[in-house]
């Protein structure tokens, strides 16, 4: 019979295993007794590993990551292929425990694990390890299907302390979710002043912006340029510090719009509309038959504004184009910055 509780209450998934209430059950359980034939300590935790049961397979997965034993290294290896998912979330964690460097190569490879629960086990063993070749595998991770996966990644990569590290997190700033966003600024946070350069660049990301001046005042960075100035006023979403300053304002804005690749003329587009001045309307109006983006034009139709909504209509039926619908909703409306 299980010994799994099934968790309930506001946040839970419909049957999902309570791993926490697992972990902490395990983590008080007393020390081996002796076992049958004599086998007590490490010499019975081994043996336990053989166990039918699930959970006495799991019970001695922790007690060996605890041990420090290094004979226990190779037996945890083993059963990061194991057929419960448990079992193998277990393995990489104590893995992780026991600081063996040794199963790394092994780690990186069950990140293609079909268990959500098993890679982020190992994507978090494998930060603690803070091995340099797991580089490459954990920022991979960063486009895994599961939010929790990818928020485990990117502060698995914070971890690795290595400053290669901070161009994938600056990337993972634009995840469509914000558990992530919070997770790769933290983990860019403890690469210290090493990632500042990343995310300045971030800052001319609509999306990823945010998070990175959050993370640049906690790293005590401050504009110098004034192309710093407005991209980070446009990050924190300062609109009466662009208005103040109108005409540096709209000068880094138009050289974006006019110069800057995909990323930049979106968020030149963002950026005006958050304005919301009417003197601005023009502006976006030449960017957009200057670039002839339907993206463009999707984002003066989600704008709200009468004018810009005629604008793009009119430029899409002359163009013969069709305005793409977002399903995300409007990224900014007029003068909502």
């Amino acid at each position: 019979m299980s010994r799994r509780k099934q968790c309930s209450g506001r946040g839970s998934r419909p049957g999902a295993i309570c791993f926490g209430v697992i972990c902490l059950g395990l983590a008080v359980l007393p020390a081996f007794p002796d076992e049958a034939g004599g086998k007590s300590g490490i010499e019975g935790m081994l043996a336990q590993l053989e166990s039918q049961d699930s959970y006495e397979r799991h019970r001695a997965v922790v007690a060996l990551g605890k041990s420090g034993d290094r004979t226990a290294v190779e037996p945890l290896i083993r059963l990061l292929g194991d057929s419960d998912y448990f079992v193998r979330a277990f393995a990489a964690s104590a893995l992780a425990d026991l600081g063996e460097r040794e199963a790394v190569d092994s780690l990186i490879r069950v990140l293609g694990d079909e268990s959500d629960r098993v890679r982020r086990s190992a994507a978090e063993a494998l930060g603690r390890l803070r091995d340099p070749k797991a580089l490459d595998p954990l920022a991979a991770l960063l486009g895994d299907p599961d939010v929790f996966v990818r928020r485990t990644a990117a502060m698995a990569l914070g971890d690795l302390g290595h400053p290669d590290a901070a161009g994938p997190l600056v990337q993972a700033l634009a995840d469509r979710d914000g558990y992530v966003r919070n997770g790769a600024a933290l983990a860019l946070r403890n690469l210290g002043s090493g990632a500042v350069p990343a995310l300045v660049g971030a800052l001319g990301d609509w999306r990823a912006g945010p998070p990175a001046a959050e993370a640049l005042a906690d790293l005590g960075w401050e504009p110098v340029t004034i192309e710093e100035r407005v991209r980070y006023n446009v990050a924190v979403r300062d609109r009466a510090a662009l208005l103040r300053n109108r005409e540096e304002t709209l000068g880094v804005l138009r050289a974006d719009a006019r110069d800057g690749n995909r990323r930049q003329l979106e968020w030149a587009v963002y950026a005006l509309i958050g304005i919301g001045e009417d003197a601005v309307i023009g502006e976006l109006e030449g960017i957009l038959r200057a670039k002839g983006d339907p993206g463009i034009a999707r984002a003066l139709v989600e704008s709200g504004n009468a004018r810009l909504v005629s604008i793009a209509r009119s430029w899409a039926e002359a163009e013969g184009v069709e305005i793409p619908v977002s399903g995300e909703g409007a990224a900014v409306g007029w003068g909502g910055m």
